[in-house]
């Protein structure tokens, strides 16, 4: 189905196409209130006609409404409205005229600087308090949703160009009550911003969040994501292992104050870490009064029109579409087809003859802005990283040896178990899809 712009579509009036994925269409819209005749604009993301049937996916969007629907904060993103029009699936979400905070970084960074720090604080302790709320929900009958956000990156953090901050994407995210029930062994998020936990697949708690805010945290400051590596196995292997570099290795002004709070976030163990969001915030606020005393949101909102202006609200005229990987940032943070993205091939893995996961990474992304959903089978994940290190260790043995070895051993045996140790990782990964 293709509209012609504007178009009606339930109660509200689609204006502009904002982007386009693979599993989703995100218009700019607008609504008359019931009383007063004004009119309101939405985000309303709908879902593609070849994706209404399936049931996974539609899944994935009726736990974002549910559990979106029941946090308003300030800090959060608001959704509105799940329904249906037609045969067609959708969420109305708030519209936030801004970008994303990938962008504010990249934005900052293409001019040759890094977040300031105070801005950086800033916009982590307005994180903290969405996510305080969220972990903090509870139910009718009074019992902890204890609500894991587990996408948390500064993609899913939208800034406004007057400086509002407010999370996003909740689709992946699980509550205690089932509202977002993931089956033991399949891990979703960003990798490169994933607590360790997380990443082997074992049970998390709003601590692996509060490790992300911290990886966010370090990635303004720095320009750096210590888990950032050539390739997927690298990536994966640095996130278990947990071993980050000390901040100041890239950014030396850094205060110590600040570096102190960064290690408490970025602690391999989740009961090392901050005990919850409030005490993560807290400890925010009295750095960012020892750094800059006396800030406000005043000077995050200069911050913001310095780098971007004062952009006008989007008009109804035609614009270029951009797809999913290129789209407008701000349009970007909307929706939540990146987290759907990998759906399929999670799908197609199907699961092991004892009912656990079988297959070590399906659709596995190293991107920045990309999540990973993969199944894990945490014992042969290990055997496997063993098998690959110890492949790794005897390269690097082999060139140590004595100058009067032959060619033979000095340059063709790396090679040769360099081809075995490739061979050996695709023969695991084939027995593992097989099983």
């Amino acid at each position: 189905m293709t509209f012609q712009l504007p178009a009606q579509f339930g109660k509200y009036t689609l204006t502009k196409l904002i982007a386009r994925g693979g599993m989703a269409e995100v218009y700019l819209a607008k609504a008359r209130a019931e009383i007063g005749g004004f009119e309101r604009l939405y985000a309303i993301k709908r879902i593609l006609p070849e994706l209404n049937e399936n049931r996974e996916f539609i899944n994935s969007l009726i736990n974002e409404a549910k559990i979106t629907v029941t946090l308003s904060h300030g800090n959060i993103a608001q959704v509105y409205d799940l329904g249906k029009v037609g045969g067609d699936y959708y969420l109305a979400m708030d519209f936030v005229h801004g970008v994303d905070l990938h962008k504010v970084i990249e934005t900052v960074e293409r001019g040759g600087g890094r977040v300031p720090v105070e801005h950086a604080l800033y916009v982590v302790s307005e994180m903290l308090a969405g996510l305080d709320v969220a972990h903090r929900k509870r139910d009718e009958f009074g019992e902890p949703l204890r609500i894991v956000h587990r996408d948390i990156s500064p993609h899913n953090v939208l800034v406004s160009y007057t400086g509002e901050v407010k999370l996003i994407d909740f689709g992946i995210a699980r509550a205690a009550n089932k509202l977002g029930e993931t089956r033991r062994g399949v891990i979703k998020g960003k990798l490169l911003y994933m607590a360790p936990e997380q990443a082997k697949a074992l049970d998390i708690d709003h601590r692996a969040d509060l490790f992300a805010v911290g990886m966010s945290l370090y990635r303004m400051l720095t320009g750096l994501l210590p888990f950032d590596a050539p390739n997927q196995y690298d990536i994966y292997r640095k996130v278990v292992d947990c071993a980050i570099p000390n901040p100041r290795d890239y950014a030396p002004e850094l205060p110590s104050s600040v570096v102190e709070v960064l290690s408490s976030a970025l602690q391999r163990e989740p009961e090392h870490r901050f005990s919850d969001a409030h005490a993560f915030l807290s400890a925010i606020e009295g750095v960012l009064q020892q750094v800059a005393p006396g800030y406000t949101p005043e000077l995050f909102r200069r911050f913001m029109e310095q780098h971007f202006g004062a952009p006008a609200l989007p008009s109804e005229t035609p614009a270029p579409v951009e797809e999913a990987g290129g789209r407008p940032a701000w349009a970007k943070g909307l929706t939540a087809m990146e987290s759907a993205s990998s759906m399929a091939g999670m799908m197609r893995a199907g699961v092991g003859s004892g009912g656990g996961a079988s297959v070590v990474a399906v659709d596995l992304q190293a991107d920045e802005d990309k999540p990973t959903i993969m199944r894990l089978d945490v014992p042969k994940a290990e055997e496997l990283l063993r098998t690959a290190q110890a492949l790794q260790a005897r390269q690097q043995m082999a060139p140590q040896l004595a100058p009067s070895s032959s060619a033979l051993v000095t340059w063709v045996m790396p090679a040769l178990l360099g081809l075995v140790g490739a061979g050996l990782l695709m023969l695991l990964t084939l027995l593992l899809l097989l099983e």
